[in-house]
């Protein structure tokens, strides 16, 4: 999960000089949601899965390639502080 960190850092520089598309923020609170509630329901115990045994790392890795593809092919580009 560390190593999204770069992709999400240039979507989030994109994004600042470009504008968020429709529904990017929801897609990407989501996320950040969905991460901290698997963190709360699995927490750190030794008799049941942990929070390092659930694998959310794919999950995270497709949805964040299909908001960068769609951001990659959107036509209408024009910078916001043009």
């Amino acid at each position: 999960m560390a190593a999204l960190a770069m992709p999400v850092a240039f979507l989030v520089k994109d994004q600042i000089g470009y504008g968020v598309l429709k529904g990017e923020q929801a897609i990407m609170t989501s996320l950040f949601g969905a991460a901290v509630a698997i963190l709360v329901v699995f927490g750190d115990s030794a008799d049941r899965i942990t929070f390092g045994g659930v694998q959310l790392g794919l999950f995270a890795v497709v949805t964040l390639l299909a908001v960068i593809l769609r951001r990659a092919f959107y036509d209408s580009r024009q910078p916001v502080f043009a």
